[in-house]
């Protein structure tokens, strides 16, 4: 008798917890654990649950970061459309900008005077994947974590990982 395990993550999830991999803390606290010393304070095997545990809590740190990073890209989106544009959009399309067709949508209305303004300061993200994307790697600022050909290899192996995840959410 056969038993599949499976783990249903969403690909944000499993993004945030790739990403939290990366941190300077967990690089860390790896290299302090695979360090073996005579005066080694702590078991290795504590060392891991605390790993663990901190994993945890820098994935959670990272997607409340990005919550409100996202947060703070729907309201800039929004305050591109005049109140009238925004208001139709909210009645017809939802509260949710994301549900809003954004393949028609390319930058302020054109009820505005502003819209040269406003098309220098939009930034094109078509889908909230992208948005975190470029949001992770400038939060985390990678070349500081690990030397470049390190650096290089984790990032191309990290977005190559994520890219094909067809999870739920």
């Amino acid at each position: 008798m056969s038993t599949t395990l499976l783990l249903n993550a969403s690909r944000s999830t499993l993004m945030h917890a790739s990403l939290a991999n990366l941190t300077p803390e967990l690089l860390t606290l790896d290299d302090i654990i695979q360090t073996t010393t005579p005066r080694q304070q702590l078991p290795p095997e504590l060392l891991l649950i605390i790993r663990g545990n901190l994993l945890c809590s820098l994935s959670a740190d990272l997607i409340a970061q990005s919550a409100q990073t996202l947060a703070a890209y729907e309201q800039s989106l929004i305050s591109l459309l005049c109140a009238d544009c925004a208001s139709y959009n909210t009645d017809i399309y939802g509260p949710n900008v994301w549900d809003w067709p954004w393949d028609q949508f390319s930058g302020p209305c054109l009820c505005r005077g502003d819209i040269d303004d406003c098309l220098k300061r939009t930034k094109e993200f078509t889908d909230k994947v992208t948005q975190l994307q470029c949001e992770a790697d400038k939060s985390i600022h990678i070349k500081n974590i690990a030397p470049l050909c390190r650096r290089f290899s984790m990032r191309v192996f990290f977005w190559n990982c994520i890219s094909p995840v067809k999870l739920a959410g």
